[in-house]
């Protein structure tokens, strides 16, 4: 049982990096750590953030995820990626 956990919305790129070993169990084709801080830079500037659950220095799980909004649903909030 996990007891001592946090959560943390992530930019900063040496954290981003650190958690391409868990999100490569989701996206397995995802291999060079510069190009995946790049990819989730890009998609930052289209709302994208990645919320990270931490125990200590270690990453249990990732949610990239991004506010929406459209004409069939209005604003919603749209998973892109979860991983644990």
């Amino acid at each position: 049982m996990i007891t001592d956990y946090r959560c943390d919305w992530l930019d900063d790129p040496d954290e981003l990096r650190a958690c391409l070993p868990l999100m490569r169990v989701l996206r397995p084709h995802l291999s060079d750590a510069d190009d995946f801080v790049q990819r989730l830079q890009r998609q930052a500037e289209q709302g994208y953030r990645l919320l990270a659950a931490r125990q200590g220095d270690e990453v249990l799980g990732l949610a990239g995820c991004r506010l929406q909004e459209n004409l069939l649903h209005g604003r919603f909030f749209y998973v892109d990626d979860l991983v644990t």
